[in-house]
């Protein structure tokens, strides 16, 4: 490395976003928009030895950001822990996610940008707080919540908690919020019918994230009638354990085959209209 460039901390991952909770526990907070999880730490090096090589990074697999779960807390590291965390449990293939992350290591060793040994183990997680903090605490406020993930960076670490994205290769979201008429609508999106099932309920969650424990696996499906039919039983289920503030699902719209111009993926869209 030359040392009389001057380097950056760099390290590339997914940028988060949830319906994240407006109070939290005392500690140093991470803010909101700086959230993420970190799929490769590269360290101190000169932005300009990695800027040239993005046009040949590894691609990911897949166009819409995947989603998941938040299921509990993790304080790291395990014995001396200086960070709270919100452990990750994807809802869309966790294969492929790790399978994207081996990729980029090993793409990153072929390019000396991440030395053997420099590498940290892979653990889905979003970093939520940093020391001081209570462990007992926070333990006991956390609760489940729905992410997605909207972005690919590589980031810069400024230090104080603060992040800077020099890099972003986007994603298609999997769902959002759309003005309508209706009481709550939303464009939904997904590679097949099953994808549009779970990112369904995964924008309801965002809107009702109380709702979250009551999450259902993805299913195969082969129409849209069939997707709406099922997100109509499962809060009906909702409705009869804890009460549902949705009423139901519209059987509105046709699910339209659309292009990714930029990856030449092609992936179903709905719009989807709720009664509340």
């Amino acid at each position: 490395m030359d040392k009389g460039k001057k380097t950056k901390r760099l390290f590339f991952g997914f940028h988060l976003d949830a319906p994240w909770p407006l109070q939290l526990p005392k500690g140093r907070i991470i803010a909101s928009h700086f959230r993420h999880m970190t799929l490769a730490f590269l360290g101190e090096m000169p932005f300009d030895q990695i800027e040239p090589l993005f046009a040949q990074f590894p691609k990911p697999t897949f166009s819409i950001g995947p989603t998941g779960i938040f299921d509990r807390v993790i304080f790291l590291p395990k014995h001396f822990a200086r960070v709270v965390a919100w452990h990750m449990q994807w809802m869309e293939d966790a294969e492929v996610m790790e399978s994207f992350q081996k990729t980029l290591a090993l793409w990153l060793h072929e390019k000396n940008l991440l030395p053997p040994g420099k590498e940290r183990p892979f653990l889905p997680h979003a970093t939520i707080c940093r020391k001081p903090f209570s462990r007992s605490v926070w333990a006991r406020h956390f609760s489940s919540i729905p992410f997605m993930v909207t972005g690919f960076h590589l980031y810069e670490s400024l230090g104080d908690l603060q992040y800077s994205s020099l890099w972003e290769y986007p994603l298609l979201l999997p769902f959002e919020e759309i003005p309508h008429t209706a009481d709550l609508a939303f464009k939904i999106r997904g590679k097949d019918f099953s994808d549009l099932y779970l990112h369904a309920q995964i924008a309801l969650l965002f809107t009702f994230p109380k709702l979250t424990p009551t999450i259902c696996k993805k299913e195969p499906f082969s129409s849209l009638e069939e997707v709406i039919a099922r997100l109509n039983k499962w809060i009906s289920y909702v409705d009869q354990t804890m009460g549902s503030p949705i009423k139901a699902i519209s059987y509105h719209g046709d699910a339209i085959l659309c292009t990714d111009s930029v990856r030449a993926h092609t992936f179903l869209e709905w719009e989807m209209i709720v009664d509340v």
